[in-house]
């Protein structure tokens, strides 16, 4: 009769906690489920949180309600079921986090099973909560999360501190197992330090074979893809300059008298704009449209149709040539100008991508002094709106893999990637680059690897040309420009 008023009692002592443990549970993740879903922002958590929390929260609820009924054992098994279920997937939506799942797992599980079920019971609780346990690390080692969390000092120190209570708790109630259960819980704990070294081991040699492999590739495409793009902007550049050195276009230029009157220029340079504005054309354009030299122009912009426009000035910035009309008449007011005329020593001058006004384009701009038949004296400057998709096709080659993209970072903190558009062309495209990236980039090292949105992304960058002769000025004007060739894998 003793012994049956004991049970009776031990049944209604884990009745009462199970109503405080659900209870308890149902408050707090309602609450985490509240600041979760419409508080955290959606880079800093995954999908699983969204539905983990809530479900817990219901099925603390459900335990509480059938507690009160007077069947908590039917409760917690749901409870547990659902944290159990919970627990093995989160390592599949998020990595970094299946250690610390496994350790919180089993130590929620054994806890609110030891306080609530009987002795039986709450054994199988704990050999099971072992079992997922190692399920949930070896997730974690072997099936890749669809986002990467990254490892923190406070992270590691939690899931310290959960591993010594969790131990604390199995040792604390040890003597009080029988000894198949002793047996069994040794087994598992061996089991589980044996499986997780050799996992562990397997797992950090297969990844640093893959990180090798891919920074030989990432580094070879960033390489290709930057000398690549230098020597495609260096030839651009010198059949400017062999245009340059045309001997027509040295003649008319040697023939003509310069305009140096500041004042009489900027009035025609006004008259030039207001016939830009009311889409005129004048006497003053078509003296430059339709000169003896304009068919050179015309015919090199027909020849290399990427150069979108075409034009010369004098030595005091005025047109004199041109394959279309500009947006202006008067140009030794612009940088490209004065540092391509160089107070008179002429030097090759390549801009960062704009986009022009007078073509439409995202285009560079490249100017070349030309120089009288004497190659002593600059009579005139030389430029061009180069359109920016004579890269497109090598930015398309530098894509690694079906989540590999290659871009170019600019040092005024822009980038330029390509872009699918609704009607399938792929544009090139800039804007502002992730600043993350920027940081990462300011290492200089050749490969890199960080977390961008959510994702482990491996870095690998180049500068656009790596062997300069310091001779050579174009060579020198493309180093100048100061891009980085990024190779990205996600």
């Amino acid at each position: 009769m003793t012994e049956v008023k004991h049970e009776s009692d031990i049944l209604s002592s884990q009745r009462r906690t199970a109503k405080v443990v659900t209870l308890i549970l149902f408050v707090l993740m309602s609450l985490v489920s509240i600041y979760t879903l419409f508080f955290v922002p959606t880079e800093d958590k995954t999908i699983i949180d969204n539905i983990m929390m809530p479900c817990v929260a219901l099925s603390a609820g459900y335990g509480y309600y059938l507690s009160r009924k007077g069947n908590h054992i039917r409760g917690i098994y749901v409870l547990l079921a659902v944290i159990s279920i919970a627990s093995l997937l989160y390592p599949l939506a998020a990595d970094n986090v299946g250690w610390q799942t496994a350790i919180v797992m089993a130590l929620i599980s054994t806890a609110i099973a030891n306080g609530t079920l009987p002795s039986q019971s709450s054994t199988r609780i704990s050999i099971g909560a072992f079992v997922f346990a190692i399920l949930i690390v070896l997730i974690e080692l072997f099936a890749p999360g669809a986002t990467s969390i990254p490892t923190t000092s406070a992270s590691i120190v939690v899931t310290a501190v959960l591993a010594i209570i969790y131990l604390g708790i199995i040792f604390y109630r040890f003597r009080q197992y029988a000894l198949q259960t002793k047996l069994i819980i040794t087994f598992i704990a061996l089991s589980i330090i044996s499986v997780s070294a050799v996992a562990f081991a397997i797992n950090r040699l297969i990844l640093s074979e893959l990180t090798d492999r891919v920074n030989e590739q990432l580094t070879e495409v960033a390489n290709t893809s930057a000398n690549s793009i230098g020597k495609e902007l260096t030839s651009q550049v010198n059949f400017l300059q062999i245009l340059a050195s045309d001997s027509l276009l040295r003649s008319f230029l040697e023939s003509q008298t310069p305009n140096s009157d500041l004042s009489e220029i900027e009035n025609l340079d006004r008259q030039w704009r207001e016939a830009v504005a009311a889409n005129n054309t004048n006497q003053l354009m078509r003296s430059v449209l339709q000169n003896e030299t304009s068919n050179v122009l015309l015919e090199f912009k027909s020849n290399f149709p990427s150069h979108v426009e075409v034009f010369i000035t004098d030595i005091y910035g005025s047109n004199v040539v041109s394959t279309d009309i500009t947006s202006d008449y008067y140009q030794a007011d612009e940088e490209w100008w004065q540092r391509a005329y160089n107070n008179g020593r002429g030097a090759v001058f390549i801009s960062q991508p704009i986009f022009d006004r007078s073509t439409e384009t995202l285009s560079l701009q490249m100017a070349v002094p030309i120089f009288d038949s004497e190659n002593a004296n600059v009579i005139g400057v030389l430029r061009t709106s180069v359109n920016l998709e004579i890269i497109t096709p090598i930015l398309e080659l530098g894509r690694p893999g079906e989540t590999g993209r290659t871009e170019i970072y600019l040092p005024d903190g822009r980038e330029l990637e390509l872009h699918l558009e609704e009607d399938g062309e792929i544009e090139l495209e800039v804007e502002d680059a992730p600043l993350d990236i920027i940081e990462i980039l300011k290492l200089n090292q050749p490969f890199m690897d960080t977390i961008h949105d959510g994702e482990l992304v491996l870095v690998s960058q180049a500068q656009l040309v790596t062997e300069v002769d310091l001779e050579n000025e174009t060579e020198t004007a493309v180093q100048n420009l100061g891009w980085r060739v990024v190779t990205l894998q996600s």
